[in-house]
């Protein structure tokens, strides 16, 4: 094997190696559990869905590989996103040979090496969802076209007109890049319809995508489509540049760093190789198309860019693989990949955290709960992690005033159950005031809020009084003296919290302790409650909070009746700088003399 092919497979290694280790370290979205759902469906079912174009916009191709792949993997965060990268990596293979038709002999490494390390392709190399094959079709298509361009034989254009179909049954938006071909071949001087393999290569695509031009608008046709606000064109330009180089960058000044950069190489690309040059004017008609697309339709995110990725990296490899400024360009290069790298798996750039959304609901709920979702479609990432029995509904439709919530909460069967779990995501669109909240927080009390990255979930008390204590408590049956029994309690900080990290599960930032208490005839009403995390030193001391709008707000400790257990949530809100150590948990009841007595339940441990 010659030294380029060693380099080569030695790119791809590193390819795996930026990919592999943290495939699972977001949790999955709510897009990657929707393709999971569709994959699991019975086969004509999922064909049906899919080519609706209404529940999941996407046409069935993707779906249908990935149901024989769970079958053989299972639908675990690494299998499917596995599937994913091993689509990426394998269409970086044919990216070498893009790079190789190119420009130079070393275009290929440098299109390799960027491809490998360009954090676009790492971001969506860990999402399950059909971009990662999208980008491989896109990379064999131009193969086969450059080459079909080169030697017009009829094998070449089948194989192009087939790849590229086939990338259509993936996204829609592979039309961009049949729009960049059709430039491409035209600026070139060898317009497709222009020999006989070019005009059957055409009708076959048009054979292949008339079903779903039909079957998109039949769908479409009654949606309620809107006018984006127009992107200014400079903006345009800078979304595309950037999402090519850094990709996610919260600065500004970076994000426009990298635009730069990807604009200056690829003017150097196409002012040093003539090759290159029709292949970028090409690039540019798919972006103008893409543009106006946008106006139109949603589709200004990055992740719409796939299919023009393969020749954009060839352009900037050309651009880049220059001998006169090569060592420059690949160290700007370099260093725009290692900014990119800190912000793909950093809180900033964060994916809606289901996982830690379902941890902490199943550290908390109790047997007799309920949950009520918002909107209806977002069951589908809570419930890919959520293991445990849970009642619940959901609805996704506009709430224009407070009686419209009131409709809603009027026809479930709250009655039956203790607490009731909100659920809400993706919802701004439908109830941009909380009328929901609004309505839930006239009714009942607010046992605790906790917000996963881009999640919202609160709990009602549906019952803030329990005749015994219930199942999932820990006993602890202790009397003061004051007449005033502590019951029992439930906490999710046996394992510990870490307020320095950004989940929200296992317990960090926030730990979230549930008291039990029962008040006997003769106690003392006029007491003060209070639970304390005290720090071994017995100086530092953090105080839990009673939620805003709940038990202990709504109802003073004197109006408890007595012999019945009452529920007492409290947060301990951690930060960051919170002094680790061992806390002791403890109860204090206060009594209007200044005397105390207090009570040690656990220790919990602050990493």
């Amino acid at each position: 094997m010659s030294r380029s092919l060693w380099i080569g497979v030695l790119l791809l290694g590193v390819a795996w190696v930026l990919r592999l280790p943290f495939l699972t370290f977001h949790s999955m979205w709510l897009d990657e559990a929707v393709a999971v759902w569709v994959a699991r469906l019975p086969m004509p079912v999922l064909l049906e869905r899919t080519m609706a174009f209404k529940e999941e916009a996407s046409p069935p191709l993707y779906f249908l590989l990935l149901k024989g792949w769970m079958a053989l993997a299972g639908d675990g965060e690494f299998a499917v996103r596995f599937f994913s990268a091993w689509w990426i990596v394998f269409g970086l293979a044919w990216l070498w040979h893009v790079g190789a038709l190119a420009g130079r002999r070393s275009t290929r490494m440098v299109a390799l090496a960027l491809g490998a390390s360009q954090p676009y392709l790492i971001w969506f190399s860990q999402e399950a969802r059909v971009y990662g094959l999208l980008f491989a079709l896109s990379a064999m298509s131009t193969v086969w076209l450059l080459k079909a361009l080169r030697e017009n034989r009829p094998h070449r254009w089948l194989l192009y007109a087939l790849t590229l179909a086939a990338a259509y049954y993936v996204h829609l938006t592979a039309i961009f890049l049949t729009i960049v071909h059709l430039g491409l071949a035209f600026i070139a001087g060898h317009p497709l319809w222009s020999s006989r393999g070019g005009r059957g290569a055409l009708a076959l695509l048009i054979l292949a995508g008339l079903p779903l031009a039909w079957r998109a608008w039949s769908g479409q046709r009654e949606a309620t489509l809107w006018w984006n606000p127009p992107l200014p064109p400079f903006e345009a330009l800078r979304l595309v540049l950037t999402a090519w180089t850094v990709y996610h960058a919260p600065d500004s000044r970076l994000a426009l760093l990298g635009a730069l950069y990807g604009g200056v190489m690829l003017i150097l690309g196409a002012w040093s190789e003539r090759r290159i040059r029709a292949g970028l004017a090409g690039l540019a008609l798919g972006l103008v198309f893409w543009y106006l697309s946008s106006q139109r339709f949603p589709l200004t995110s990055p992740r719409y860019l796939m299919s023009m990725t393969p020749l954009i990296l060839a352009g900037l490899a050309v651009g880049i693989g220059n001998p006169a400024w090569r060592a420059g360009a690949l160290a700007g290069w370099i260093g725009l990949a290692a900014v990119g790298f800190q912000y793909l798996w950093s809180p900033l750039n964060a994916k809606e955290d289901w996982r830690g959304a379902a941890d902490w609901v199943a550290a908390h709920a109790g047997s007799h709960d309920v949950a009520l979702f918002f909107a209806e479609y977002i069951r589908f990432p809570f419930f890919y992690y959520y293991s445990k029995p849970l009642d619940h509904d959901a609805f996704a439709h506009p709430i224009p005033d407070l009686a419209a919530a009131e409709e809603i909460l009027s026809h479930l069967p709250l009655e039956a159950h203790d607490t009731l779990w909100y659920i809400r995501a993706h919802a701004d669109w439908a109830d941009p005031f909380d009328r929901i909240d609004q309505a839930l927080r006239a009714r009942y009390p607010v046992r605790m809020e906790v917000f996963p990255e881009k999640i919202r979930i609160r709990a009602y008390a549906l019952r803030w009084t329990w005749p015994v204590l219930p199942s999932e408590a820990h006993p602890v049956g202790h009397r003061f003296t004051s007449g005033w029994m502590l019951v029992g309690f439930h906490h999710a900080g046996k394992d510990g919290v870490a307020p320095r990290r950004w989940g929200v599960f296992p317990p960090t930032r926030q730990l979230h302790l549930t008291l039990y208490w029962r008040r006997f005839p003769d106690a003392d009403r006029n007491v003060q409650l209070q639970a304390l995390l005290v720090h071994s030193d017995g100086i530092t001391r953090i105080e839990g909070a009673s939620p805003q709008g709940g038990v202990l707000e709504r109802y003073p400790p004197s109006s408890w009746p007595a012999g019945l257990v009452v529920v007492d949530d409290r947060d301990f809100f951690l930060p960051a700088e919170t002094l680790p150590g061992r806390y002791r948990l403890m109860v204090v009841v206060g009594h209007p003399t200044g005397s105390m007595e207090s009570l040690t339940l656990d220790t919990i441990e602050v990493r």
